[in-house]
């Protein structure tokens, strides 16, 4: 099932007081998700992990909020 939700592109990635606002998918445990999901690995400050993005158009997007989401 292909869920509701808003994105924000990378390059306006919002901080917070624990550093950069993670992308949902990386912490969702939704099972029916048929969003355009892919790991990829990014860096922020210099340091490389592995997210789960929203990819439209083959740019990686943080979902921050989705009806979808399920911890």
């Amino acid at each position: 099932m292909e869920y509701q939700c808003r994105t924000v592109n990378l390059n306006k990635m919002l901080l917070s007081h624990k550093g950069p606002i993670d992308s949902l998918c990386t912490r969702c445990k939704s099972e029916d998700c048929g969003n355009p999901i892919e790991i990829r690995k990014i860096s922020f400050f210099g340091i490389a992990k592995e997210h789960r993005f929203f990819v439209r158009s083959g740019e990686p997007m943080a979902v921050v909020q989705c009806e979808g989401y399920s911890e």
